[in-house]
């Protein structure tokens, strides 16, 4: 096991937290426009069986990596699950 503690370090990697009533995008546009430095746009990530999925990280002023990540709604993942059920007809 690697110890990457440091003096003053909390020890935490990344906390992710969850986005919800508003889009991704206009969280990630906001901080934008407050000087938050992200390390990537919005990336879409398909999670199977769950449907569609977009995050971005930024780093918080302590150093933390923060991932904001707005997850499929209870309708988009009954649809996707009918998709999938579909396909395997």
């Amino acid at each position: 096991m690697v110890d990457f503690l440091y003096p003053g370090d909390p020890g935490v990697f990344l906390l992710s937290f969850q986005v919800q009533g508003e889009e991704l995008q206009a969280v990630y546009q906001r901080l934008q426009e407050q000087g938050v430095r992200f390390y990537t746009d919005p990336q879409g990530v398909s999670v199977d069986g769950l449907g569609s999925a977009s995050a971005v990280v930024c780093e918080d002023p302590d150093g933390i990596m923060i991932e904001l990540i707005q997850l499929p709604t209870p309708d988009d993942i009954r649809r996707a699950r009918a998709a999938q059920r579909a396909q395997q007809e």
